[in-house]
């Protein structure tokens, strides 16, 4: 029997301005104080330092998960429209010092985070006028107080979602940053926290923008729930290729991403999703033509 549970999201994104197409900051802009949320269609919507932060309804569903994401999404991105903004799809970006006077643009990180590999404490990173673009979800379950099967998510969440990713994500500098293997935030119900699970913050924002890619992470999510228990072994086995890869280094190649592909059981999806994204993009089209006749 499938576990049931709840996926959310906050993931961030940077505006530029319709004519100079230069950064914007998000401060002042949606409410003037960091972690006030505007109710949109779909979630909500606040400033994050001088990023634009969405939060999508939490879903019980697929159906939903992608519906409230592709939703609230919209809904910012028509918020700023409205302002002269348009969203990029950076995930790593330089601002100037001009955008970086105010206060709330120095705050890094609204909590303290925790590696699942090594249970150390992530200290906030020191970013300079680089900011970074986050993708992060959450998962609540029936956990309880259980801080050993929210490690063991954590890092099966490593293996099977996001070192599988890295074939479609863009290369970028974040991860020198934020985002790290087994980048977590445990949450407890007794401690305060809304909800019992975890938040889950190595991915980027890449995913926002494609339905395929929400489809891949929830039902990688529901895998890794399901079958937990009897990955621990083989995930941990692989802890030191996972750590290396996903530190900031890019320390990967194609051979690497392939392995881990190919321990998906939705590798057919994946592979699929990168064939006809590099057919759209004009990106080696006998290549993602191939792809798409093979069987996977």
């Amino acid at each position: 029997m499938s576990v049931e549970f709840m996926i959310g999201s906050d993931p961030e994104v940077f505006g530029v301005d319709k004519t100079e197409k230069n950064y914007v900051s998000s401060i002042g802009v949606i409410t003037g104080i960091q972690k006030r949320i505007l109710p949109v269609k779909g979630g909500g919507i606040q400033e994050d330092n001088v990023a634009f932060e969405f939060n999508p309804d939490p879903a019980r569903t697929k159906e939903e998960f992608i519906y409230n994401t592709t939703t609230c999404f919209n809904s910012l991105i028509e918020y700023l429209f409205e302002r002269n903004i348009f969203v990029s799809k950076d995930i790593f970006a330089q601002f100037p010092d001009s955008l970086l006077e105010h206060r709330f643009a120095k705050r890094v990180g609204c909590g303290p985070e925790v590696s699942a590999w090594d249970l150390n404490i992530i200290s906030p990173p020191e970013l300079g006028n680089y900011r970074v673009a986050g993708g992060h979800i959450s998962i609540s379950w029936d956990c309880g107080e259980d801080i050993e099967s929210r490690i063991n998510l954590v890092r099966a969440l490593d293996y099977y979602l996001a070192m599988p990713l890295l074939l479609v994500e863009p290369r970028n500098m974040r991860r020198s940053f934020y985002g790290k293997a087994g980048s977590s935030r445990p949450k407890f119900i007794s401690e305060g926290d809304s909800f019992n699970g975890v938040e889950y913050r190595t991915l980027s924002n890449f995913w926002i923008w494609e339905e395929d890619l929400m489809s891949f992470i929830y039902d990688t999510v529901q895998y890794c729930l399901d079958v937990g228990k009897a990955l621990t072994h083989e995930v941990y086995s692989k802890r030191d290729i996972i750590y290396a890869a996903l530190s900031g280094s890019q320390n990967y190649n194609s051979s690497l991403i392939n392995y881990f592909i190919s321990q998906s059981p939705f590798k057919k999806n994946l592979w699929e999703f990168k064939a006809k994204d590099m057919i759209k993009n004009k990106d080696n089209l006998d290549l993602g033509e191939t792809l798409l006749r093979n069987e996977f």
